[in-house]
Protein backbone atom coordinates (compact mmCIF):
# COMPACT_ATOMS: atom_id res chain seq x y z
CA UNK A 1 0.00 0.00 0.00
CA UNK A 2 1.06 3.41 -0.49
CA UNK A 3 2.20 5.79 2.16
CA UNK A 4 0.11 9.17 2.48
CA UNK A 5 4.39 10.45 2.22
CA UNK A 6 5.05 9.16 -0.99
CA UNK A 7 1.20 10.41 -2.44
CA UNK A 8 2.31 13.76 -1.15
CA UNK A 9 5.59 13.31 -2.84
CA UNK A 10 3.90 12.75 -6.17
CA UNK A 11 1.19 14.85 -5.93
CA UNK A 12 4.33 17.73 -5.43
CA UNK A 13 5.97 16.85 -8.78
CA UNK A 14 2.94 16.04 -10.80
CA UNK A 15 0.83 19.42 -9.88
CA UNK A 16 3.58 21.75 -8.60
CA UNK A 17 7.03 20.58 -10.46
CA UNK A 18 5.73 19.29 -13.50
CA UNK A 19 8.43 20.27 -15.89
CA UNK A 20 10.06 17.11 -13.99
CA UNK A 21 8.75 14.92 -16.52
CA UNK A 22 9.63 16.93 -19.68
CA UNK A 23 13.02 14.45 -19.93
CA UNK A 24 10.39 11.61 -20.90
CA UNK A 25 8.84 13.93 -23.50
CA UNK A 26 10.59 12.01 -26.39
CA UNK A 27 10.05 8.25 -24.84
CA UNK A 28 6.19 9.23 -24.67
CA UNK A 29 6.38 11.05 -28.29
CA UNK A 30 7.58 7.46 -29.78
CA UNK A 31 5.05 5.34 -27.72
CA UNK A 32 2.36 7.70 -28.96
CA UNK A 33 3.67 7.40 -32.73
CA UNK A 34 3.07 3.47 -32.52
CA UNK A 35 -0.34 3.62 -32.24
CA UNK A 36 -2.57 3.85 -35.17
CA UNK A 37 -4.55 7.32 -35.18
CA UNK A 38 -8.16 7.01 -33.44
CA UNK A 39 -6.94 4.05 -31.51
CA UNK A 40 -8.14 3.96 -27.74
CA UNK A 41 -4.63 4.36 -24.82
CA UNK A 42 -5.04 3.96 -21.79
CA UNK A 43 -1.88 5.58 -19.14
CA UNK A 44 -1.86 4.35 -15.65
CA UNK A 45 0.49 6.75 -13.57
CA UNK A 46 -0.77 10.46 -15.66
CA UNK A 47 2.37 12.02 -14.24
CA UNK A 48 1.67 15.79 -15.38
CA UNK A 49 0.02 14.54 -18.05
CA UNK A 50 2.10 14.67 -20.93
CA UNK A 51 1.50 11.82 -22.45
CA UNK A 52 -2.17 12.56 -22.61
CA UNK A 53 -0.79 15.76 -24.17
CA UNK A 54 1.17 13.81 -26.91
CA UNK A 55 -1.35 11.52 -27.32
CA UNK A 56 -4.40 14.04 -27.97
CA UNK A 57 -2.39 15.72 -30.28
CA UNK A 58 -1.81 12.21 -32.09
CA UNK A 59 -5.77 11.68 -32.53
CA UNK A 60 -5.33 8.94 -29.86
CA UNK A 61 -8.31 7.88 -27.73
CA UNK A 62 -7.45 8.23 -24.24
CA UNK A 63 -8.06 6.73 -20.86
CA UNK A 64 -5.98 7.24 -18.00
CA UNK A 65 -5.91 6.20 -14.44
CA UNK A 66 -4.00 8.03 -11.16
CA UNK A 67 -4.30 8.12 -7.78
CA UNK A 68 -3.75 11.51 -7.35
CA UNK A 69 -7.30 13.31 -7.61
CA UNK A 70 -6.45 16.70 -8.48
CA UNK A 71 -3.56 15.30 -11.56
CA UNK A 72 -6.64 13.83 -12.92
CA UNK A 73 -9.02 16.81 -12.68
CA UNK A 74 -6.53 19.33 -14.31
CA UNK A 75 -6.32 16.38 -16.87
CA UNK A 76 -9.85 16.46 -17.49
CA UNK A 77 -9.94 20.00 -17.36
CA UNK A 78 -6.82 20.77 -20.05
CA UNK A 79 -7.90 18.06 -22.24
CA UNK A 80 -11.70 18.03 -22.08
CA UNK A 81 -11.45 14.50 -21.50
CA UNK A 82 -14.52 14.23 -19.83
CA UNK A 83 -14.91 10.75 -17.62
CA UNK A 84 -12.15 8.65 -18.94
CA UNK A 85 -9.67 9.83 -17.14
CA UNK A 86 -10.43 8.38 -13.49
CA UNK A 87 -8.71 8.42 -9.87
CA UNK A 88 -8.04 5.05 -8.93
CA UNK A 89 -4.94 3.54 -7.43
CA UNK A 90 -3.53 -0.43 -7.28
CA UNK A 91 -4.36 -2.26 -3.75
CA UNK A 92 -2.13 -5.25 -4.06
CA UNK A 93 1.12 -5.95 -6.33
CA UNK A 94 1.10 -7.98 -9.24
CA UNK A 95 3.11 -10.39 -6.88
CA UNK A 96 -0.06 -10.91 -5.17
CA UNK A 97 -2.47 -11.53 -8.00
CA UNK A 98 -2.31 -15.73 -7.63
CA UNK A 99 -0.79 -17.84 -9.85
CA UNK A 100 -3.36 -17.39 -12.74
CA UNK A 101 -1.51 -14.54 -13.50
CA UNK A 102 1.92 -15.31 -13.41
CA UNK A 103 3.32 -17.41 -16.91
Amino acid sequence: MVSKDQDKIWDFFQNERPESFEASVPRLAFLARQVPRGASVLNIGVGAGIFEQIAAKSGLNIHALDPSERSIATLRESLGLGERPRSAAVKRSPSQWGSSMQS
